[in-house]
């Protein structure tokens, strides 16, 4: 089997599996899996998980590598420029591979002619959150947004990703004008929802944030799924 980078945008397990006899023979140096947020945030864990997976089949170092900023395409521009030995994988997003080389004239990469797709595995949903005691509803949030500058602030942990274009359209529907306040990854944006520097949240997937809500010893009211025994709270 021929070498390529290889995209992680999150293999399936059994795609996964059937590329890594192939790659048993280069496992003299480290792998890289490169992902597009900081240390911390969900794709941080999910690709600790993979590195952990990969190392012990392969007998090599695993190592995650870090680079978040511009919504993924330093990472993405990272893993382009490195060998294409099969050996320098990205994680990667529907936004990374699908919006930025749509909205920005030069993301710096081609999502077909520079990578080689992996596959699939996992999605997440979108969720709204709150600090705890401002907003009941949405309709709460959305009616003060209208009247009050400061609740119109939106968190965004990619700006121009998908969490974005959803601020944008609810702010459209609801005739509102939501302030997009944009962060390097959901973590330091939870740290500010936390101390009520912004007056919402707009997560992928605000599970992996939990343990993050309990040491700040507060509690954050959500529009979304409910996540057990943590601080947010299904609307």
């Amino acid at each position: 089997m021929s070498t390529f980078r290889k995209i992680l945008g999150a293999a399936s397990a059994a795609l996964l599996a059937s590329l890594l006899p192939a790659q048993q023979a280069q496992a003299q140096e480290p792998m890289r899996i490169v992902i597009t947020a900081p240390v911390g945030a969900g794709s941080d864990n999910v690709a600790r998980v993979i590195a952990q997976g990969l190392a012990a089949e392969l007998k090599t170092p695993v190592i995650v590598e870090p680079r978040p900023g511009a919504g993924g395409a330093i990472a993405a521009r990272v893993v382009k420029s490195a060998p294409a030995d099969g050996r320098t994988l990205l994680l990667v997003n529907a936004h990374m591979m699908v919006t930025l080389p749509l909205t920005l004239e030069q993301p710096g990469y081609d999502p077909v002619r520079d990578f080689q797709l992996l596959g699939q595995f996992g999605d997440t949903p979108l969720a709204l959150a709150v600090p705890a005691g401002t907003f009941a509803t949405l309709k709460d949030w959305l009616d003060a947004a209208r009247t009050q500058p400061a609740a119109a602030s939106l968190g965004v942990p990619a700006p121009g990703s998908s969490i974005d274009f959803m601020r944008f359209k609810l702010g459209k529907d609801a005739g509102v004008t939501l302030t997009p306040v944009p962060y390097r990854g959901g973590a330091p944006m939870t740290t500010d929802l936390l101390a009520r520097q912004i007056a919402t949240g707009n997560y992928v997937d605000y599970a992996d944030h939990e343990a993050l809500a309990r040491r700040q010893a507060a509690d954050l009211k959500s529009w979304g799924r409910l996540i057990k025994d943590s601080g947010f709270v299904l609307q």
